[in-house]
């Protein structure tokens, strides 16, 4: 479906390399499953189930000014136990895990990740979950172990998460609301058009993921993907 779907669009002067994860064995699989096409380059990853609105850019600036090993998008959110989470502390992520029963903070992993290499380290070192995957968090707590720097970036902008139907729904009403606008009564309606639209960064159905080299010499990150 992606490879058919993105196929067919025109994107000047990008190279779209298809990989294909023969088994849903976790996202630090995944990332093992993309090493012979990332190498050895730092890497943004990106999984498809996200929608969000602001700039990268600024995230890929502290990466690189940091140089860190590691740098994971968060944002505060309500029902932590539904995410992903990390603890920071000093401006370094301390720990992380995968939908905490008792979480230690509200920061949840958005989806979005810087890498270098050293990654495929950790990632080489840990063991299947309870789920019998490989879990990006565990493979990120053991860079940490390693003596990784692994650091956070508040994301500034609006995001969604829509893995399960019901977010798909409340998704697509928000995208349609900040298209069209929504009048007093609930009714979508036509908004006039702001001076800058944001960029339309191909649609990637999960469980797609999104993996860009580093650096980038001739294209920005994308400004938005919904």
């Amino acid at each position: 479906m992606i490879e058919k779907k993105l196929g067919k669009a025109a994107f000047p002067g990008i190279k779209i390399t298809f990989i294909v994860q023969e088994e849903p064995l976790g996202l630090a699989h995944a990332v093992l499953t993309a090493r012979p096409f990332l190498k050895n380059s730092s890497f943004v990853m990106v999984l498809g189930d996200n929608l969000y609105d602001h700039n990268l850019q600024d995230a890929l600036y502290i990466f690189q000014k940091e140089k860190a090993d590691a740098l994971a998008c968060l944002t505060p959110v309500e029902e932590p136990g539904l995410y992903g989470i990390a603890e920071v502390r000093h401006g370094h992520i301390v720990s992380l895990e995968e939908k905490p029963e008792n979480p230690r903070s509200n920061l949840a992993i958005m989806g979005i990740y810087f890498f270098k290499h050293s990654i495929f380290s950790a990632v080489e070192r840990i063991t299947p979950s309870k789920r019998g995957e490989l879990e990006i968090t565990d493979a990120m707590r053991e860079l940490i172990n390693m003596g990784g720097k692994v650091i956070p970036y508040s994301y500034p902008g609006w995001w969604m998460d829509i893995g399960r139907p019901e977010d798909v729904l409340r998704a697509n009403r928000q995208v349609l609301q900040r298209m069209f606008g929504l009048d007093k009564s609930g009714h979508f309606f036509k908004a006039p058009a702001p001076r800058t639209m944001p960029l339309k960064w191909p649609e990637v159905p999960a469980p797609g993921i999104l993996f860009l080299k580093l650096p980038f010499r001739k294209h920005r990150l994308p400004k938005s993907c919904f």
